[in-house]
C-alpha cells in the first residue's frame, strides 16, 4: 500500500511563494506519440499541436539554492536528483472499490475517485440515510489515505431512478426546492471531511424540466438552491456542476442545452468552482442507447468553450467501449469497430487533448472494470487482473507526464530545472561520502518557485571538488 501523499487542492490554490512570470520552455517539445495509420491526417495535427503545447500547459519551475550551514551558497558541484511524488492534475477512475483493482489503478498513478451520493441510494426515506453504505462501497474510508482525492458526484440528480418516489410525487415546486435544500444539507453534513469537490448537481436535462412543468427558470432555481445547499455547510471544498452531452448534441428541441444552462445558472451568481463535462460521445452504452457522434476537433472546441466561463474544468466522465457493437452502421471510431486496441488509442487521443488544455484539472475514467459499466465493454479491465490495453496506455501516460531527472548545481549553488505539477522529492548528495540529503517541493503549472538547502553543520570541512563548475546540466535519468 503507498504511503499517504499530501494532496494538493484542486483549484490550485496557494503554495505561499510569489510566482515569476512568465516560463517558457527554450524550445517547444517534440511530439512523442506514435499514432496508428488509420488516424485521420487532421486528428494527427490536432493531436500534435496538443503534445506541443503540454511543455507550456503543464510544467513549471523551481530554482533550487544549495547552502552552507552559514548561509553561502555552495560554490562547487553537487549532485542533485528530483522526483515527482505526486499530481496536481487529477487522473481519476469513478469505480466501486474493490481493492485488488485499486491495487493496480494506483501503481499506475491514478490518484482520483468518486462517490456516487445520490438521493435514492443515501436517503431513499426521508430521514433515513444510508450514507455508510454508499462510502463504503466506493472506498471513502480507505482512499483518501492512500493518496486518493475523493470528488462527491450526483449530490443531486433528478433522474426517475436516483429520486426516492415521495420526491416525485411532490406536485408543489416550493415544496420541491425546501426538499432539496433539507437533503443536500443534510447529505454534505454526513458525508464532508474526506471529500475534495462536491458535484452539487448532475445532468440536468430534459427529465428534470419535465419534473418542473417545462420550466426553465426553476431548472436553474433548482440548481442553485443544490448549490447554495452545499455551500451553508461546507465552505471551503469546491463546488461543481456536471453536465451530461455538454456539446447539447443530443439534447430535444424543446430542452435547455447545457451551455445555456450553464450561462444561465451563473448568471444567478451561483457559487460554482468547476464545471464537469461528460464525454460519452462516439459509445454505446450499456443499455444498449448510442451516445451522439463527434470529433477529436469538436470534443476540444468543447473544451474551448467551456473554458470562457472562467471556471476550473474537469472531464468529470469519458469512456467509449473495447468490443463492437452487433450492428456494423455503429461505428467505432476512425472507422473502425470498437476493439480493445481502439479503445487504448482513443483514450490516449483524448487525455492528450485535455491535459493539454490549460482550464482542464481532471479527467475521470468512467468505471474500471467490464461488469456493470455505464459504457458497454467500456472498463480498463475485463474482469479484476485481467487489464486492457487501454490500462497499460492511461499507465504509460502518466509516467511520460511524470518528471525525474538529475543535474549538477552552478557557481552560486542553484541549479534550475522543469517539471510537471506536483510536489516532488529533491535529494543533494555530498561528493564525498554519498550522504543524501532530502527536502520536498512543488512545481506549479506555469510558475517558477523556489527552494533553499541549507546544509547541516555536520557536512562543513567536506573537501568538495575543485573542478571548475558550470551551469546546471541535466545527467542521465534516475
Amino acid at each position: 500500500m503507498r504511503p499517504c501523499i499530501v494532496l494538493l487542492l484542486l483549484l490550485g490554490c496557494g503554495h505561499g511563494l510569489a510566482p515569476i512570470r512568465p516560463v517558457a520552455p527554450q524550445e517547444a517539445a517534440e511530439p512523442s506519440a506514435v499514432w496508428p495509420g488509420y488516424v485521420t491526417e487532421e486528428d494527427r495535427a490536432l493531436l500534435a499541436d496538443a503534445e506541443a503545447r503540454l511543455e507550456h500547459a503543464r510544467k513549471g519551475e523551481l530554482l533550487v539554492t544549495v547552502r552552507t550551514a552559514d548561509g553561502l551558497p555552495v560554490r562547487v558541484p553537487l549532485d542533485v536528483r528530483w522526483r515527482q511524488v505526486s499530481h496536481d492534475f487529477r487522473f481519476g477512475v469513478h469505480s466501486v472499490f474493490d481493492p485488488a483493482v485499486w491495487g493496480q489503478l494506483l501503481r499506475a498513478g491514478v490518484n482520483h475517485g468518486a462517490v456516487a451520493v445520490d438521493w435514492a441510494s443515501t436517503e431513499p426515506v426521508a430521514d433515513t440515510w444510508t450514507t455508510e453504505a454508499v462510502e463504503a462501497a466506493y472506498g471513502l474510508g480507505v482512499l483518501p489515505d492512500m493518496g486518493v482525492s475523493m470528488r462527491a458526484t450526483a449530490a443531486l440528480w433528478m433522474r426517475p431512478e436516483r429520486t426516492p418516489a415521495a420526491v416525485k410525487d411532490l406536485q408543489d415546486k416550493e415544496a420541491l426546492f425546501r426538499a432539496v435544500d433539507r437533503h443536500v444539507r443534510g447529505l454534505v453534513q454526513r458525508v464532508r471531511g474526506d471529500v475534495v469537490l462536491w458535484d452539487a448537481l448532475k445532468d440536468p436535462d430534459a427529465t428534470w424540466s419535465a419534473a418542473l412543468g417545462g420550466s426553465h427558470n426553476a431548472l436553474v432555481r433548482l440548481a442553485s438552491t443544490a448549490v447554495t445547499a452545499v455551500r451553508a455547510v461546507d465552505n471551503v471544498v469546491p463546488i461543481g456542476i456536471s453536465l451530461d452531452d455538454p456539446l447539447g448534441l443530443s439534447v430535444p428541441s424543446e430542452g435547455l442545452r447545457p451551455l445555456a444552462f450553464t450561462k444561465r445558472l451563473l448568471d444567478t451568481g451561483a457559487d460554482v468552482d468547476v464545471l464537469s463535462l461528460d464525454f460519452y460521445y462516439n459509445a454505446h452504452l450499456a443499455n444498449d442507447e448510442s451516445a451522439a457522434r463527434a470529433s477529436l476537433g469538436e470534443l476540444a472546441e468543447g473544451l474551448r468553450t467551456y473554458a470562457s466561463f472562467g471556471k476550473v474544468l474537469h472531464v468529470g466522465g469519458v469512456s467509449v467501449p473495447s468490443t463492437p457493437h452487433p450492428d456494423a452502421s455503429r461505428a467505432g471510431y476512425w472507422g473502425r469497430p470498437w476493439n480493445p486496441d481502439l479503445q487504448a488509442v482513443y483514450l490516449r487521443a483524448f487525455y492528450t487533448l485535455a491535459f493539454a488544455d490549460e482550464a482542464v484539472r481532471a479527467v475521470v475514467w468512467r468505471d474500471a472494470v467490464d461488469a456493470n459499466a455505464h459504457v458497454a465493454s467500456g472498463g480498463l479491465f475485463e474482469r479484476p487482473g485481467a487489464a486492457k490495453p487501454a490500462f497499460y496506455a492511461l499507465g504509460d501516460l502518466i509516467a511520460g507526464w511524470t518528471t525525474r531527472d538529475r543535474g549538477l548545481t552552478g557557481d552560486e549553488g542553484q541549479l534550475r530545472f522543469r517539471g510537471f505539477a506536483g510536489d516532488y522529492v529533491i535529494e543533494v548528495t555530498s561528493p564525498t561520502s554519498g550522504e543524501r540529503l532530502t527536502r520536498t517541493a512543488s512545481v506549479r503549472e506555469r510558475e517558477l518557485d523556489s527552494l533553499i538547502i541549507d546544509l547541516p553543520a555536520s557536512w562543513e570541512g567536506v573537501p568538495f571538488p575543485t573542478e571548475p563548475s558550470g551551469s546546471a546540466r541535466a545527467e542521465a535519468p534516475l
